[in-house]
This record gives structure tokens, C-alpha cells and sequence, in this order.
């Protein structure tokens, strides 16, 4: 078989898979809700913990006509892809599920980061800020997510909008 043949094999054989990856059915991999509001602009990256204790990374940003309180969650699986439908959002949102999360509370009063502070927490373990930026704020016990993103692990905070970047000491 010569390259032009193979090649147009090829191409035939990925727009075939395409097409049925396109037509295909979704199929209903959870049915949950989020506690509490979301609101503003859901940025990629973005991790939402449901209230089955099941955690999703946005692979898109979402931009949220007002606050949603307590709004229902649908997963659902199209070929090897997850899509979020969340209550009052239009439209599928691409999401990956992640394992790979530190779910819990911040050790005392938490005033902010100024470049290389350290979070101690409630689990036991300790993270320090892995990139530089300043951060002022004031909350007492906040919980915590920290999860894996292709660039290293990520912590939200409860009260801060902004996500940091972190690295484990133990």
C-alpha cells in the first residue's frame, strides 16, 4: 500500500470515529448538587466538590448569569469525555473528575500569603505557597481544596476567589 492510500485510509477511519463519537448517546454517570452559591466567572481549572464528595475540574471557563444557590449537577459521559450540566447554566460544561484532592481545614486564623507562607492543616499536612503574590485577607479556620492540575497542586480557599499554587512539605 502506498503513503497516499494509507494516509486517506487514516483519515477516513478518524472522521468515522468522530462521527460516532459525535452521534453517540450521553450516558448519566451522576446526579448530584454543589452546596452553596456559585456565581461570577468559573475559570478552567476550577475544581467543584458535589455533595456526594466527588470532585470535577472545569476544562473550560464558565461565565454565570447570577448566583446559583445550591444548584443541581448532572455528569454525564459522551464517549471517554464528562460534560457538567449545572441547574440555571445553558450549557454542558467539559469537566474531568479528579481523585487526587486534600479536602480540609485551614489550622487557625488564615491573614493572607506574602510569597512563601505555609498552610498548616487540620489533617496534618503542611503546604507552602509554590508561586510568588501577596494576598491579604482575614479568615478564621477557612476549609481548603487542594488538588493536581498539569502545572502542580492548586489550593481554594473558602472566602478567597483566587487560587494558589502549592507544593506539599510532608
Amino acid at each position: 500500500m502506498n503513503l497516499k492510500m494509507f494516509l486517506a485510509a487514516l483519515l477516513m477511519l478518524s472522521s468515522f470515529q468522530l462521527f460516532a463519537q459525535k452521534n453517540e448517546e450521553p450516558k448519566l454517570v451522576e446526579k448530584t448538587s454543589y452546596e452553596g452559591v456559585l456565581n461570577g466567572i468559573l475559570k478552567e481549572g476550577s475544581i467543584i466538590k458535589t455533595v456526594n464528595f466527588h470532585y470535577y475540574i472545569l476544562d473550560e471557563d464558565v461565565k454565570l448569569a447570577a448566583g446559583l444557590n445550591n444548584p443541581s449537577i448532572t455528569i454525564n459521559k459522551i464517549g471517554r469525555k464528562l460534560t457538567m450540566q449545572i441547574q440555571g447554566v445553558d450549557n454542558a460544561i467539559k469537566c474531568h473528575r479528579e481523585s487526587d484532592v486534600s479536602d480540609s481545614q485551614l489550622k487557625g486564623n488564615f491573614s493572607g500569603w506574602t510569597g512563601s507562607t505555609s498552610f498548616s492543616l487540620m489533617n496534618g499536612e503542611v503546604w507552602v505557597q509554590d508561586e510568588p503574590g501577596i494576598k491579604n485577607a482575614n479568615i478564621y479556620q477557612p476549609k481548603v481544596l487542594i488538588y493536581r492540575t498539569p502545572d502542580g497542586y492548586r489550593m481554594k480557599m473558602e472566602g478567597v476567589t483566587e487560587l494558589l499554587l502549592v507544593k506539599k512539605v510532608n
